[in-house]
């Protein structure tokens, strides 16, 4: 879709081409419960910005002519967009989406980047929307916060947009911009009866999106030397340039092979299922090798979930793959101690465990996705790990009891990494909670910072009197806690298994055929990740970590 295409969108100027308000009852501002007294400082800060006037002005008069907005960023204000000119519905990018819940006489809406949360109820108050554009809204999945939106005609959803049968509750729609999206399930979009038009394909630049690229690999004449291993437990993958080719870095696909390539690694997957049952809830890639030049130790790709309340949708891209909806997802680790290693010292030291094939399973339950809103050291907000939060888990975040305010808003902890713990640590009560083994009414509130910022480039506390190893420190705004019930609120509740399997086929990447030395060394890691009672070192296997209610099991892939 180009500008001048008739979606009611902007012209490179800024100008809508055809888009006009539609006149309804002149009730719209009705449906708004405004009121300035009950505002907080940063809702208040929102609705001054919004109406250029103060909250104690607006009246239901502004509500009910505020019918077009776009949220855009400071430079474009700053350059008067770059001699172009400032749209008179345009907006400065919010700090949070605080406020937008009382703009119910809106019929036409761009967000821009604008990022604060996952939590985006606000868009159900928006009832008069006629053209939504959240092309740039990465975060959003949630279709049924629309199904209020009668009358909305045009959608343009983000890349990566998952859950495309769900659109099909929005009988109103004739224009749906989904390109980049990842499932193959369109068949119920096409049966809407209002559509006019589907875009499924890739934007300029951005990603194809998954049902493309499954096209594409349907016409594909590209072969796999894939075959069983001795015995029949593991599959065998041969490829020119091994695991470091297979591994390369994930903006790079010069070659067209390997786990960048999305669609190599669908029709891969597809001929995987022509040798092995369709039982597996995660298939992973394991470098036959010591050492990997990839920038990621792990990388995890969530193909499909059936699990409510885990922050991320009901959706699947399964059948992309050549799975019938059992495959939840697939994983690379480079090299074979990302299934398990130990590290031994010159000096006098205890040895140091680790292994990467739990947190790359996490991802593919969601992750640090489960917390509404999260951020790193420099204040952004953190997708798929923890961040600066006191979940203290294998996805990262703090340990709580360590937490302590040092000076105005600058506070430390014990050492931690935002995105990963070191040394196979056990699971902390939030991913517990995700993998369904944990019960609702025992998760332990979160402690969450907003506008968080460095005290220093390494985040040490030795501006503070600390020696450089000794702690974590850093800046914050605002502390606030995230229940249980904040989370079922955003997201609905992740029911409760008590224990689970989690079914794992395992394929050796490699150039050249695996030894008898090499498919020992696996076996040994594999067994080890797969061991169900104490194994008498520090580290902890998923079935240690997570107190005995989670297993890796390993069905042989001959059957």
């Amino acid at each position: 879709m180009i500008f001048e295409d008739d979606w009611g969108g902007e012209s490179l100027s800024g100008s809508t081409l055809s888009w006009k308000p539609v006149e309804g009852d002149g009730e719209c501002h009705n449906n708004s419960d405004f009121s300035a007294e009950h505002l907080s400082p940063t809702g208040r800060k929102n609705i001054e910005l919004i109406f250029g006037k103060k909250a104690d002005d607006v009246v239901p008069s502004d509500i009910k002519a505020m019918k077009r907005l776009k949220f855009q960023s400071d430079d474009l204000f700053e350059n008067d967009n770059f001699g172009l000119g400032i749209s008179d519905y345009w907006r400065h990018y919010l700090d949070s989406y605080e406020g937008l819940e009382y703009l119910t006489c809106l019929q036409w809406l761009d967000l821009g980047f604008m990022t604060d949360s996952r939590d985006h109820r606000f868009l159900s108050s928006l009832s008069e929307l006629t053209y939504l554009n959240l092309k740039d809204f990465t975060d959003f999945e949630n279709i049924d916060l629309l199904t209020p939106m009668s009358n909305l005609e045009t959608l343009i959803l983000p890349a990566g947009f998952k859950s495309i049968p769900d659109l099909a509750k929005l009988n109103s729609l004739k224009r749906i911009d989904a390109r980049g999206s990842r499932s193959c399930q369109i068949e119920s979009v096409l049966e809407m009866p209002n559509l006019e038009t589907l875009l499924i394909g890739s934007y300029v630049g951005v990603i194809d999106s998954d049902y493309q690229v499954f096209l594409q690999a349907e016409g594909s004449d590209r072969k796999f030397d894939i075959s069983l291993s001795p015995g029949g437990k593991y599959l065998q993958l041969l490829i020119p340039g091994g695991s470091e080719a297979f591994n390369q870095e994930l903006d790079s696909e010069e070659s067209g092979i390997g786990w960048s390539n999305t669609e190599y690694m669908i029709d891969l997957v597809q001929s995987i299922y022509g040798l092995v049952d369709d039982h597996y809830d995660e298939i992973v890639f394991v470098g036959n090798a010591e050492e990997s030049s990839a920038s990621y130790i792990g990388s995890s790709n969530q193909v499909s979930n059936n699990i409510a309340g885990l922050g991320v949708p009901v959706w699947s891209a399964a059948s992309c793959f050549g799975s019938n909806g059992n495959l939840r997802g697939l994983i690379s680790l480079p090299t074979k101690n990302g299934l398990f290693k130990e590290f031994t010292y010159d000096f006098d030291w205890p040895s140091d465990y680790d292994g990467s094939l739990i947190h790359e399973s996490l991802h593919l339950w969601g992750g640090g996705n489960l917390l509404p809103r999260i951020e790193q050291w420099d204040g952004s907000i953190s997708i798929g790990h923890w961040g600066v939060a006191s979940a203290n888990g294998i996805l990262g975040g703090f340990d709580l009891n360590t937490l302590e305010t040092i000076d105005d808003s600058v506070y430390r902890t014990a050492y931690f990494d935002t995105v990963g713990s070191f040394g196979l640590l056990p699971m902390s009560p939030l991913e517990l909670y995700m993998l369904g083994v944990l019960p609702a009414d025992q998760l332990p509130d979160t402690v969450v910072f907003k506008g968080v910022s460095e005290t220093n480039p390494d985040h040490s506390c030795e501006d503070y009197g600390y020696d450089s190893w000794d702690g974590r420190c850093f800046r914050a705004e605002e502390q606030y806690t995230v229940s249980v019930e904040d989370i079922i609120q955003i997201f609905g509740e992740r029911p409760h298994e008590g224990e689970i399997e989690v079914s794992i086929l395992v394929v050796a990447v490699s150039e050249t055929p695996l030894t008898g030395a090499d498919w020992s060394l696996l076996d040994e890691k594999i067994a080890w990740n797969a061991q169900t009672s104490d194994n008498g070192i520090k580290a902890n296997n998923v079935w240690e970590a997570s107190g005995g209610k989670v297993r890796f099991v390993f069905p042989p892939a001959g059957g």
